[in-house]
């Protein structure tokens, strides 16, 4: 305003602010108005006093900033009404409120469980930083018997030093969790968990206003998947970092852990994941087999993969998911209409689930109420309850035995004699953190037994957002077929995997169609080489051609999972390499036949 007003003021403007707040439940039953807002100026005191009336909060709790714009205007009308002359506002207002979205405050009534822990007292985050790794790292080519600098050669080779790597960065990880008293750490771990996913969500309803307050969207989106990385990393690594300490910290004894130790032992961790992603590139070929070591102990890879296809791949995926959160804003302000449980679900996946688990998705949302409620009664979000009183609590809400039994069994994580021996009827592949769906992840197991097996006189420590997170992920991913079938062990589970990603599969087949006849050209989809006397060789997933019938495309189409790591990119790739009994194989052997037989096609 100094900027546009014809001469400065003579003292400092003091803006004071009266607000007739009601209570949170009556806000949404105020009545809609645009008498939000009165100003009074005291000229000879330099004072503007603006009254917010009770319809200001109200218009708070909409999509748009309309509230927000009468408050900018009413501080703009009380210097005009001081310096004894209008002048202009249309400069202002786009430059603070270029459009509806662009706003400071956000109100609306709770929606999920994530919502009703909000208002529990939360610590600020810690996430990793590069010094955390680089610390990590130190001595380690001296640990593997390659001290000072260098350069390793050959694929075996490679892989057999960074293999080594990690079981050295193992070794000190296990040595400095048995350090550290087991409750103390994890505690310390689950309340940043907890911190981080408050902070993610904030970040989440905020999207569409960061957005428009900022001109630069480049810089908005590179500054916002910068943080989402660091949440990330930090979630990833605190999750295993939790997984190692449940087996290797004493439980009785050992020191109380601090943040300096945290990040200590996350860096470890980190590095860890880093040296077998590094191996999973060179494994699936997709860079050169050459890893260096230098004198500080850090050690890498060619980059070249992970510049010019990794990170555009994630940033073109966070970039995505950030725009789609921006454009769902409005309906945060909707009213959240409960459905049940068959209504969202199909009755086949109701029953697979059960099957699988032992306990249907209905009970599993009655323990999140109960462990939800627990929590904001505790005023934490982090919580001891013992396996009695949680069974009593669930025996409340309706659940038989057999199913909390069940509960225990499935979601509990428990402490083995050594984090790196998977337990009888798991595999290494169910506690190796660089895979995902790893059936004894924190992510499967949210429900942490700190002293032994979940006895009734056992004691349960959970983070209320990581169990709501978790159970959410769990039941959407497997919904959808984005979980891997060999993350479960029923038929009935794996049936259904098999039956939804085939069903994604068909449709995505159909889309493609729309696509290439929108383009002018006539297609078919998920057509039968039958139709062409061919037995043996399946189906074309969508086939066209021009409407002179002079050019034929026949077209292949993969709806992939989304990658999250080196190995999955790697994995993807193997399968479509066109080489003998591979994903692409198939395709090539039809493109063969149609070449060779054009005439059959008219």
């Amino acid at each position: 305003m100094e900027e546009v007003a014809p001469e400065p003021l003579p003292s400092n403007v003091e803006i004071f602010i009266d607000a007739d707040i009601p209570r949170e439940d009556e806000i949404l039953d105020i009545p809609l108005s645009n008498d939000l807002i009165e100003v009074a100026t005291n000229r000879a005191n330099n004072e503007i006093r603006i009254i917010l009336k009770r319809s200001f909060l109200r218009a708070l709790a909409e999509p748009t900033n309309r509230a927000e714009k009468q408050l900018v205007r009413a501080i703009i009308d009380g210097a005009s009404a001081l310096y004894g002359a209008e002048f202009s506002t249309s400069e202002l207002f786009e430059e603070m409120m270029p459009n509806d979205d662009a706003r400071f405050a956000h109100l609306f009534m709770a929606r999920t469980h994530a919502d009703e822990l909000s208002d529990i007292p939360q610590k600020s985050t810690t996430l990793i930083t590069d010094h955390d790794s680089y610390n990590a790292a130190l001595g380690i080519g001296a640990a593997v018997a390659l001290p000072g600098r260098h350069t390793i050669n050959g694929k075996k080779k490679s892989q057999r030093s960074l293999h080594k790597i990690v079981d050295v960065l193992w070794e000190r990880t296990r040595d400095q969790l048995r350090i550290y008293n087991r409750s103390s750490l994890i505690k310390v771990v689950l309340q940043n968990l907890e911190a981080i996913r408050a902070d993610e969500i904030v970040w989440e309803r905020t999207a569409a206003a960061v957005g428009s307050v900022y001109k630069n969207q480049s810089d908005v989106l590179a500054a916002a998947h910068n943080q989402g990385n660091l949440r990330n990393r930090t979630s990833l690594t605190s999750r295993v970092l939790i997984e190692m300490a449940i087996c290797e910290c004493p439980p009785d004894t050992g020191v109380t852990s601090g943040r300096t130790d945290y990040l200590v032992l996350i860096g470890l961790v980190n590095t860890l994941l880093l040296a077998a992603y590094n191996s999973d590139a060179i494994q699936y070929d997709l860079v050169e087999p050459d890893l260096e070591i230098w004198p500080n102990g850090e050690f890498g890879i060619p980059n070249n993969f992970n510049d010019t296809v990794l990170v555009p791949y994630q940033q073109g995926r966070f970039a995505d998911y950030f725009r789609r959160t921006a454009a769902d804003y409005s309906k945060l302000f909707r009213k959240n209409e409960g459905k049940e449980v068959e209504e969202v679900f199909d009755g086949e996946f109701l029953k697979a689930w059960e099957v699988e688990f032992g306990f249907s998705i209905k009970q599993l949302l009655s323990l999140e109420e109960v462990l939800i409620r627990k929590a904001r009664k505790a005023e934490d979000r982090v919580v001891d309850v013992s396996v009695a009183e949680l069974l009593v609590l669930l025996r409340a809400e309706g659940l038989d035995s057999s199913a909390s039994e069940h509960m225990l069994e499935s979601l509990v994580l428990s402490p083995r004699h050594s984090w790196a021996a998977p337990p009888d009827g798991f595999t290494l592949r169910d506690i190796e953190p660089w895979h995902f769906g790893r059936r004894l992840s924190m992510i499967r197991r949210p429900l942490l037994c700190l002293s032994g097996s979940p006895s009734s006189s056992a004691q349960i420590t959970y983070g209320a957002g990581l169990v709501h997170n978790a159970f959410s992920f769990t039941v959407t991913s497997t919904h959808s077929g984005t979980m891997s079938e060999r993350s479960f062990t029923s038929m009935g589970m794996q049936k259904w995997l098999g039956g939804v990603n085939n069903k994604n599969g068909t449709e995505f087949n159909e889309t493609v169609r729309q696509v290439v006849e929108s383009a002018g050209l006539r297609a078919r989809s998920s057509v039968q080489m039958t139709e062409f006397d061919v037995d043996g060789m399946g189906d074309v997933d969508v086939l066209a051609w021009t409407h002179a019938g002079d050019v034929v495309f026949v077209i292949e189409c993969k709806h992939l999972r989304f990658a999250r790591t080196v190995g999955e990119v790697g994995e993807q790739l193997r399968r479509f390499r066109g080489q003998p009994g591979d994903d692409l194989y198939a395709h090539i052997r039809r493109v063969k036949w149609f070449t060779e037989n054009k005439l059959d096609l008219l």
